[in-house]
């Protein structure tokens, strides 16, 4: 994602853990985290070296995902993020890691999105 969109995101892991909403996350909007999920379990695929700012969804410090695949350099004391969404140029880029397409998932993505779920 460097090369691209001039992200530091890197893969980490394929796993399963409890995330939990980042209150560091910044959004284009301030309503767009209101009615999200504050935790749940996700299967998925976690980025590292997102920035604070950026990261919606993680697991907790040390809480490592139960790996099925990973690269050398993890480090397990380092949140993993699961759902990001950075600044680049006018706009902004969204990841979205859950391979289990759960109910919480789409409702982040709607909130990505700007969008009222309710409409």
């Amino acid at each position: 994602m460097q090369d691209a969109w001039n992200l530091p995101w890197l893969y980490s892991c394929r796993g399963k853990t409890r995330v939990i909403l980042q209150s560091s996350a910044i959004c284009p909007l301030d309503s767009q985290r209101e009615g999200l999920t504050e935790a749940y379990t996700q299967e998925a695929v976690f980025i590292k070296n997102v920035a604070p700012s950026d990261s919606w969804y993680a697991s907790l410090p040390g809480s490592l995902p139960t790996i099925n695949h990973s690269v050398s350099g993890h480090d397990s004391t380092e949140p993993q993020t699961s759902v990001a969404l950075g600044k680049v140029g006018n706009g902004w880029l969204g990841f979205i890691g859950d391979i289990e397409n759960r109910e919480e998932t789409a409702a982040v993505l709607v909130a990505m999105m700007g969008l009222d779920a309710m409409e």
